[in-house]
């Protein structure tokens, strides 16, 4: 049996397979991106911020098309969504085309960025893409210490 042609082979079929999947993706973060602008999850006016306000706790946040936090958030939405319903919380986004009355009430000037209401009612503001994945990473409406952190 040839092994180096085998081993060829295989590696051409991995390439072939992972630009499949990536392009695959691609589209799929285009197509949930337009569907996202049409979500109930997105806060298109006051009025419907103003609602979500009278909740205990929520995340609001605000994204931009063709950004590469939108591209990395859009996948993991589904899950952030389930965790905010485990702690009795929302999660809402707030689009950049066509919310720049809801931006300007809500003073956002950095894109991306998060607004999140915890569980004590204090309001926390993140507009560093860093602070922004870690607080995805770690979601929850309740202050961790530093240990739990690290677990």
């Amino acid at each position: 049996m040839d092994w180096k042609a085998l081993k060829d082979k295989a590696t051409t079929m991995a390439k072939k397979g992972f630009e499949t999947s990536k392009e695959f993706a691609e589209k799929t973060g285009a197509q949930s991106y337009d569907k996202l602008k049409e979500s109930k999850f997105t806060l298109k006016d006051v009025a419907s911020y103003e609602k979500l306000n009278s909740e205990k706790r929520y995340a609001i946040f605000c994204l931009r098309d063709g950004d590469i936090f939108t591209k990395f958030f859009l996948p993991i939405l589904p899950i952030l969504v389930t965790k905010a319903w485990v702690e009795s919380g929302s999660v809402r986004i707030i689009i950049e085309e066509g919310s720049e009355e809801l931006r300007k009430t809500l003073e956002i000037d950095t894109i991306p960025s998060v607004i999140v209401k915890m569980n004590d009612g204090t309001i926390k503001k993140i507009t560093v893409d860093e602070e922004i994945r870690a607080f995805i990473k770690n979601f929850s409406f309740y202050e961790k210490k530093e240990e739990e952190l690290k677990e």
